[in-house]
């Protein structure tokens, strides 16, 4: 993220940044992408395992954690598809899109 040097030094703490070329970049984003992918599925797979083992106190933080991680991936995707040149515009017209979709063929939910 781009305010976490700021944030590091705002804490007393010193920190080292570079600038990444263009390959460079995408690396890393591709990188940030997967890991945001997997944090997501960790926070998901806890929560469901809270609910299913009635671990109903641990739940409401788990499902936070879901949505935290959910926004972290998001955070990401927006980038790497910005870096695409997939802009507000065009990302407001995918998701009209998904929604048509999803009214015409059905989401993913059925098992």
């Amino acid at each position: 993220r781009d305010r976490i040097p700021e944030i590091i030094e705002a804490s007393g703490r010193r920190c080292t940044c570079s600038t990444l070329s263009e390959e460079e970049y995408l690396a890393r984003l591709d990188e940030k992408l997967n890991e945001e992918l997997d944090e997501l599925k960790d926070a998901v797979v806890y929560a469901k395992a809270c609910d299913r083992f009635g671990q109903y106190d641990l739940l409401p933080d788990a499902q936070d954690a879901g949505a935290l991680e959910a926004a972290d991936m998001a955070t990401a995707l927006t980038s790497f598809l910005e870096w695409y040149g997939i802009d507000s515009v065009l990302r407001q017209d995918a998701q009209r899109r998904v929604n048509e979709r999803n009214r015409e063929r059905g989401r993913l939910d059925a098992r």
